[in-house]
């Protein structure tokens, strides 16, 4: 495995793990906690979670999205490449809909410069780069990733 897939494999854990670990905390605390703050501004409960919700549904989302690609490189499936740049390309697309929400245009500028730069190198890392190529081509030819068994070891088991 190349080592910048075996790097984000790790760190993509880790980050899955911290936000559902956040992201659980969050959900615990809240029925417990009298005050609430928003942008360093009092608001009620029923204010805090209306205002919070991207927060609390998208990191779940989000982390299960990176356990699924953790899971597929750790596995070493050939999908995982495609999943990578969908994840991304679904970051940028989810960014861009809360900056043109929110009319935010400087968000909307940022997000897409960075997120488009990510998706580029992410691209030319995991299509164009030989190593990476060569090893999605042996991993693709791995008897557990094939739709059919290979012919040889059907005829040894008959």
């Amino acid at each position: 495995m190349p080592l910048l897939l075996l790097c984000g494999m790790g760190l993509g854990a880790c980050y899955a793990v911290v936000a559902l670990l956040v992201v659980g905390g969050m959900l615990v605390m809240l029925p417990f906690t009298s005050r609430y703050t928003y942008n360093a501004l009092p608001v009620t409960r029923a204010e805090f979670i209306q205002k919070s919700w991207p927060l609390l549904v998208g990191f779940p989302v989000a982390a299960g999205c990176v356990l699924a690609i953790v899971y597929a490189l750790w596995r070493e499936l050939p999908w995982s490449r495609r999943a990578i740049i969908t994840y991304w390309v679904v970051s940028l697309v989810a960014l861009s809909l809360m900056a043109i929400i929110s009319g935010n245009a400087a968000d909307l500028l940022t997000s897409v410069a960075m997120f488009g730069g990510i998706i580029g190198l992410l691209a030319w890392y995991l299509y164009r780069k030989p190593s990476v190529r060569a090893y999605y081509s042996a991993i693709g030819a791995l008897p557990h990733n094939r739709a059919t068994r290979p012919p040889d070891i059907a005829r040894r088991e008959a």
